[in-house]
């Protein structure tokens, strides 16, 4: 009889997790666990560092995340424009993703932070079929 109410509580504890298991599943929605955010809160981080330590015009610039220039799905920008922006990317291993500034459709700003805590941000033209580098500024973060 010993056997039998070890067999019956342990087919009970795991009935029991089961039905609660499936109840936790069945009333909660697994959508609020997810971000409706687009972007990563350190993209935004590193949007405002760049804003930050390079004292960009806001007003004048708008300002693009990788996800934008790359998901045709939310991208706002021709597709002309956006190869032209890839084409100016340079991107080292380390390097967290570069946040875009683009100024009219002539001038883009590509804003790179490195691992060593410095931010390098190169302007480019892209009123022509080739992207022509302008100028490269590096700079220590500002927070």
């Amino acid at each position: 009889m010993n056997m039998n109410k070890k067999k019956l509580f342990s087919y009970l504890g795991v009935g029991i997790g089961i039905l609660a298991l499936v109840g936790g599943l069945f009333f909660t929605d697994a959508k609020t666990a997810v971000s409706d955010s687009l972007y990563l809160d350190q993209e935004y981080t590193v949007q405002k560092q760049a804003i930050n330590t390079f004292d960009l015009d806001t007003i004048n610039l708008k300002s693009y995340f990788m996800r934008d220039i790359f998901d045709d799905s939310i991208a706002t920008l021709s597709s002309d424009i956006r190869m032209k922006i890839v084409r100016a990317m340079d991107i080292k291993v380390g390097d967290f993703k570069p946040m875009i500034f683009l100024e009219g459709d002539s001038t883009v700003y590509i804003v790179v932070k490195h691992k060593d805590n410095t931010m390098t941000l190169n302007e480019f033209d892209i009123s022509k079929e080739i992207p022509v580098k302008i100028d490269q500024i590096v700079k220590k973060i500002k927070q």
